[in-house]
């Protein structure tokens, strides 16, 4: 069963606000970029892309995806949390960047982001 990732709050720093950009927008338009991410067109956003990758994994393991074939594996696809909020849940992502959006964003787009805020900082904001 899925886990319920109530959206307790939303991060406001630049990798955070990079991540949301890169996974909600092209999956679930919200309009322009610089649309504020505290309202509620955003949590349901995010509650669509989990709903949506979640189908998909399911999908996945019908098609006989063999990583989804041993049920752990299932359910840490399923569970893998949503980047750049907070939650009342806290679990592990499933590290699969090549097929859920939220490792995506966080392999190709926040940590990569991080890396560069540490670089050109002479004193990095930390909030990666």
């Amino acid at each position: 069963m899925p886990v319920d990732y109530t959206i307790l709050k939303f991060l406001q720093n630049e990798a955070a606000n990079a991540g949301r950009l890169a996974v909600l927008l092209p999956l679930c338009p919200l309009g322009k970029p610089s649309i504020s991410w505290r309202t509620a067109k955003s949590r349901e956003a995010y509650k669509r892309v989990r709903n949506a990758w979640i189908a998909r994994v399911h999908a996945l393991k019908d098609a006989g995806w063999e990583p989804l074939q041993k049920e752990a594996k299932l359910v840490a696809h399923i569970s893998c949390p949503p980047l750049g909020v907070v939650t009342a849940t806290s679990r592990p992502p499933c590290n699969a960047a090549g097929v859920c959006p939220f490792c995506y964003a966080r392999e190709t787009v926040m940590n990569p982001f991080c890396r560069l805020d540490e670089a050109l900082r002479a004193h990095p904001s930390g909030n990666c």
